[in-house]
This record gives C-alpha cells, sequence and structure tokens, in this order.
C-alpha cells in the first residue's frame, strides 16, 4: 500500500489560508513508519511535486529526528517554508537536537498542546514560535496564557473552531476545511 499525502489547510480570523498541514490516513503512521514516510514526502517536495504558496506543516514524532539525514534536509525544509510539528510526547528527551535545528533555520511547532502531557516548562526550554492547542480540552484562559508569556503563535485545532471564544492567531478544523488529498500541485 502506497501511503496518500492529505493537506488541510490552516487560516487566520479573516478566513485568509496562513499555512497547511501534510499528513497521511491510508497508511498507519507510528515510529517505525515516521521516517520513511518523511522521506518519501521530502522527495515529493524536492521534486515540486507538492507546492504550495504558504509554509507546509509536517508531523514528526521526536523520536525520529536523531535518524533524518538534516544535512541533506535542512536546506530543502528551510527553501520550502516547512514547520515541524511535534508532539509533547518525548520532546523533552530529544530537546537538544531540536534546539540544534532551530539553529540551522528550522521551524518547529509543539502539536496538540493538551493532549495528556501539557508542560509549560517544555515552553520555557524550547522556544517553539507555534504551538498547537486542542480546543476540544484547553481553556481559552490556558491559550491567553501561551500567547502573553511564551509569546507563541497559537494555532487553535481540531473538529471546530470558536473563532470568537479563543485568542488565536490561526484556525485548523474541520469546518473550515476537510482534509483532501494531494492529487496534483495545490497553491
Amino acid at each position: 500500500m502506497r501511503p496518500t499525502f492529505y493537506y488541510q489547510k490552516i487560516f487566520d480570523e479573516s478566513e485568509n489560508v496562513t499555512a497547511v498541514e501534510i499528513f497521511t490516513r491510508n497508511y498507519p503512521v507510528n515510529e517505525r513508519t515516521d521516517l520513511y514516510l518523511f522521506v518519501k514526502l521530502l522527495k515529493k517536495l524536492k521534486k515540486e511535486k507538492i507546492t504550495f504558496n504558504v509554509p507546509i506543516h509536517v508531523n514528526l514524532y521526536p523520536s525520529t529526528i536523531p535518524l533524518v539525514d538534516w544535512e541533506t534536509a535542512a536546506p530543502l525544509l528551510v527553501k520550502k517554508n516547512v514547520v515541524i510539528e511535534v508532539l509533547e510526547e518525548d520532546v523533552y528527551k530529544y530537546r537538544h537536537y531540536i534546539r540544534e535545528l532551530i539553529e540551522w533555520g528550522i521551524k518547529f511547532a509543539l502539536d496538540d498542546f493538551g493532549d495528556g502531557n501539557t508542560n509549560f516548562a517544555l515552553l520555557w526550554d524550547i522556544p517553539f514560535p507555534i504551538v498547537k492547542v486542542n480546543a476540544e480540552v484547553v481553556p481559552p484562559k490556558v491559550v491567553e496564557s501561551l500567547k502573553e508569556d511564551f509569546g507563541t503563535q497559537i494555532v487553535i485545532a481540531e473538529k471546530c473552531c470558536d473563532f470568537d471564544f479563543y485568542p488565536s492567531d490561526w484556525f485548523q478544523c474541520f469546518e473550515l476545511h476537510e482534509p483532501e488529498p494531494i492529487l496534483q500541485e495545490k497553491t
């Protein structure tokens, strides 16, 4: 079975597209397949088979970070304006890699903030410029604190978004855009 890549748009409060997230739905994603999928996506980006005029967010397990050939990947990721989204789980263990890659110009986002391992100490340790918050779990006061205390850009993500309820920079939700397969170049 070949993986199919999907994309979902990320919007600002005026509903302008500010970024897209690329992921798979028909392929098992776990720590064993993560590197394979990441390399496959990099090849598609390099061959210009996937092109967007906004930043591209991709997910990567923190445990996969040491396995990537960053000397090859980093220039492409910077050129294509790719943001690596990592889940909180195990981020602290791989924080030295993330800090070094940030120095190389690679952008990171902390994904699914509020899904169990939420730790504000992590945000003091690693300067994530973007935090994706699970709106179904995290209350608006916590989102306000993230913006004020850490100066991060916030993406409210999940199945529904309440523009008026959350102090957010961006929104990613099914009611704004259902994920679509990438069948051809999208802009």
